[in-house]
């Protein structure tokens, strides 16, 4: 039997998530996430979803990772309104505020990997994407960026893992050679070995009822495969 929502999340209230995932309209300078609408809150251009729980797992999981496509309109300066809280205005706000448990760690799209300044909270640029320019993220950032002397690529994905990915995506069994003969099928966050031969209507699935899909995709291959 599945979890209930509930019981999820009240888990994560006790702190015994390591991780949580969350996907962002806008994210701002220090990880702030905004998923309610877009413009002023009296007269919003576009509503959103809203939180969807996705505070609770902000506030609640020790590490954050927030993912999204890499594009001005999604990295602003200043969210319009705060959903899910990141580093607030930076510095100590966090624990000031009593977020002490969680804190977000990374944000990941297809143009890059990205931190966060230990001391000032300020995202910091920490890996390209292979075949990416520096420009190329800069020109589709909204705000200044921290960034290093030296910012490497990240490694492209194994065999293995679009493998794992195009299971995900497709529920296409993955040929023997792909899945490392009799290994079994792990992925860089999953292990699916158990999962390959569940019947369709097993696989967990997201709000929206479509199978569950990774967004923690390390390079923009993995990310296309993904989507």
């Amino acid at each position: 039997m599945l979890t209930g929502i509930v019981d999820v999340f009240l888990y994560a209230q006790g702190g015994h998530f390591d991780h949580g995932f969350v996907g962002a309209a806008q994210v701002d300078r220090f990880g702030n996430v905004n998923t309610s609408f877009i413009g002023p809150p009296d007269h919003p251009k576009v509503r959103l979803p809203g939180s969807g729980g996705a505070n609770d797992i902000v506030s609640s999981c020790r590490e954050i990772f927030i993912i999204t496509r890499h594009e001005p309109r999604r990295f602003v300066e200043r969210v319009d309104f705060i959903t899910s809280p990141g580093y607030l205005d930076g510095g100590d706000a966090r624990d000031r505020v009593g977020l002490t448990g969680a804190q977000p760690v990374a944000v990941i799209t297809d143009l890059a990997l990205l931190g966060f300044d230990p001391v000032s909270k300020a995202m910091r640029l920490d890996r390209l994407q292979p075949g990416v320019s520096l420009d190329e993220v800069t020109s589709n950032t909204g705000f200044e960026l921290l960034i290093p002397a030296s910012v490497p690529e990240l490694e492209p994905p194994t065999a293995e893992e679009l493998a794992v990915l195009t299971y995900l995506r497709d529920g296409v069994r993955p040929a023997r050679g792909d899945r490392g003969g009799d290994r079994g099928m792990k992925g860089p966050l999953v292990d699916i070995s158990g999962a390959i031969d569940m019947p369709a209507t097993r696989r967990r699935t997201c709000s929206r009822g479509s199978p569950t899909t990774p967004r923690w995709s390390s390079t923009r291959e993995a990310w296309g495969s993904a989507r």
